[in-house]
């Protein structure tokens, strides 16, 4: 174990046993009190991080049982429960005393290890008895309750708390020092929605905090409060990643305004500091970041860049927040810490979206043309790709130069295909198809839809100029969709309402519609308008009466690939699904029916 950190553990310990004893004495005149229970938990949670630290887990189990039961008891109704949680409260202390004493001396720790625990055990029985039911309180077991950290040396904020009869949501977890902090926020079971940081301390203390913030919980509102908040006025919030400015609370009411505001993602700033900038989530020309300037960006590409050459923005409540500036180069750890917590999406600003692109399809470029690289990679990073042009499409709208990112799109998918029609044994052996299949499962639908429409068009020999136009035609036939709903989107007529079937039902001619004027061939805009009929009059827009059945070929190739990008995700949710068996390739025309089994099957 690390001296210093037994030594800081034994400080801690040192300081605190005086507070504990004050809630115990108040509950043995009174036991009925809640607020004392709750004082005890939150002081006794001083120690699990540290304890955590010096990889004393058995302890930091135990401390952070009693916490839990403390912050529980606040709900507890039954005498006998309060009275056997306040006999746990008096055995903790003694534990505690016993760690003052045997913690720094090597050969006694083995002993103390097992008094902790059996006294872990005894709490777990107390807590099975009195505390099953009830959920609410818990900031140490319940996986759903929100949490705000606070971070303050002082702790004036942890007495308001403490010395209010009333809850503050969400739960507060306090810290009053660096490595204190980092452990809470990088702990996966928290659910930690917010920060409130005490900012009349030295800079040196707090601003190393704000990268805590961004390396293990980016994205997350970070308020700040101090005495004397118009030191502030000469602070970038932008770049420091601030949305609230407060002045010290005086009143537990107050503090529990600011941790609402905060949560809630309203921008707040100190009261009459008319110095101060009213919104710190603005552009270099001060105006208001709106969400609908925005579009996602994947998180598996951001390291792309040796240096960013556009700001990299996350969503915080309902505005957004600049995370990393342009010219700067996010770290390693941070990335990998981002993979971690599950953070997938990050946003670009609409007008810098082209460079993102540009960069994506350098990048496929580059895979593609290396020979060392696997297929498999090849035609998962030209699905990623796509599903970044599909996103600049959807939030740029049809023209020609969001026409001619989806090109480029094509370009890679014949590039990237090339390799495999190239050598006919891959489109003869089953592992590949099913790699091929697992590697578009979970994949936009559009790109699912593109990928193997360019796939089966080999079956077709179809030339390549109008092998890319029918890609491409692939890639936009579900536009008419751009705007609609996710359950419309999922195009699952059963969960849908009169309304959401009427946009299904007629986005096949709307997508047409939008596409007519950019240099489609009329075949083309056919094939969309006439992707979801079959040939036995199945499927719409219905056929008019008298009209001969016919849906052009690749209509046909365009339905059936989209069939199959359903089967292929339902599939990867459902391991008892063959998505090749489920397509009904009945429905179509005796070519288009060989070719499907001269690929799949």
């Amino acid at each position: 174990m690390d001296m210093e950190f037994v030594d800081s553990l034994i400080d801690e310990i040192k300081e605190i046993l005086p507070q504990l004893k004050t809630p115990v004495l108040e509950l043995q005149k009174k036991v009925n009190n809640p607020k004392y229970f709750a004082q005890f938990g939150q002081i006794i949670d001083r120690l699990f991080g540290t304890c955590s630290m010096l990889d004393l887990h058995e302890c930091a189990a135990y401390f952070g049982m009693i916490k839990d039961i403390c912050y529980k008891s606040r709900f507890l109704d039954e005498e006998d429960g309060q009275k056997a949680v306040l006999e746990l409260m008096k055995k903790c202390i003694y534990i505690l005393g016993r760690f003052k004493e045997s913690i720094s001396t090597e050969d006694k720790i083995p002993a103390l290890l097992e008094e902790v625990a059996l006294a872990l055990k005894n709490a777990g029985q107390i807590k099975q008895d009195y505390l099953h039911a009830i959920r609410h309180g818990s900031v140490s077991i319940d996986p759903n309750e929100d949490i705000i950290v606070i971070f303050e040396k002082f702790r004036k904020m942890s007495d308001l708390v403490m010395q209010s009869e009333h809850l503050m949501t969400p739960t507060p977890l306090f810290a009053s020092s660096l490595l204190s902090f980092q452990k809470k926020l990088e702990n996966p079971n928290y659910k930690i929605t917010s920060v409130l940081i005490d900012a009349s301390l030295d800079k040196e203390i707090w601003l190393p905090l704000l990268e805590v913030v961004r390396t293990f919980r980016p994205g997350i509102p970070i308020g700040l409060v101090s005495g004397s908040p118009e030191s502030f006025k000469i602070i970038d919030f932008q770049k420091i990643g601030v949305t609230n400015v407060f002045k010290y609370p005086a009143t537990f009411d107050i503090l529990q305004q600011y941790a609402g505001s905060i949560l809630k993602g309203e921008i707040n700033f100190a009261p009459n500091e008319s110095t101060l900038p009213k919104d710190p989530l603005t552009d270099k020309d001060d105006q208001p970041l709106e969400i609908l300037d925005f579009i996602e960006m994947l998180a598996s590409n951001i390291h792309l860049c040796v240096k960013n050459p556009f700001d990299i923005y996350v969503k915080v409540g309902n505005k957004m927040l600049k995370f990393s500036l342009q010219n700067e180069k996010m770290t390693d750890e941070q990335i990998q810490n981002h993979k971690h917590k599950n953070i997938k999406t990050y946003y670009v600003k609409k007008m810098d979206y082209d460079k993102y692109l540009n960069i994506c399809k350098l990048e496929v470029a580059r895979i593609i043309s290396d020979k060392s690289i696997d297929l498999g990679s090849k035609i998962s990073k030209t699905a990623s790709f796509g599903a970044e042009t599909y996103s600049y499409i959807k939030h740029c709208g049809i023209d020609k130069k969001t026409i001619n990112e989806a090109n480029n799109f094509v370009e890679n998918v014949s590039s990237s295909l090339n390799g495999i029609l190239k050598d006919n044994k891959n489109l003869k052996n089953p592992e590949f198809i099913k790699s091929f299949m697992n590697d578009l499962a979970g994949q936009e639908h559009a790109v699912s839809v593109a990928m193997i429409t360019g796939l089966f068009l080999e079956s077709l020999e179809a030339e390549g100029s109008i092998r890319d136009q029918i890609i491409l035609s692939a890639f936009l036939h579900d536009i008419g969709l751009h705007d609609a709903n996710d359950k419309v989107k999922s195009e699952n007529e059963e969960e849908m309402n009169d309304e959401e079937k009427e946009i299904f039902y007629n986005h096949p001619t709307k997508g047409a519609a939008l596409l007519k004027d950019l240099g489609l061939k009329n075949v083309l805009l056919e094939a969309i308008e006439r992707h979801h009929m079959r040939l036995d009059g199945r499927g719409f827009p219905r056929w008019e009466k008298g009209s001969v059945n016919k849906v052009n070929h690749i209509a046909e190739v365009i339905g059936l690939a989209e069939e199959l990008s359903h089967w292929i995700n339902k599939a990867s949710s459902d391991k008892s699904i063959n998505p090749l068996s489920m397509v009904k390739k009945e429905y179509f025309s005796e070519k288009i029916q060989k070719a499907y089994i001269k690929i799949f099957l």
